[in-house]
């Protein structure tokens, strides 16, 4: 689950994550809490830039079931 890997990330993991997904910590942490939902573009660089570690269906079962 996202949440767990992204807890298990330092800062500074965090902020370069957040760039390789042409995204923000912020934006990244409201998605970890569930506060917003990775749309479908996002899911998949999550799943990309992380090797597969963050899957792309957990994050939206609706478009890649």
């Amino acid at each position: 689950m996202f949440s767990n890997y992204w807890q298990s990330l330092s800062p500074e993991e965090k902020e370069q994550l957040a760039k390789s997904t042409g995204t923000t910590v912020s934006y990244l942490r409201h998605v970890a809490t569930g506060f917003h939902k990775a749309g479908a573009k996002l899911a998949s660089k999550l799943h990309e830039a992380t090797g597969g570690k963050v899957n792309k269906a957990e994050l939206r079962p609706d478009y890649f079931a």
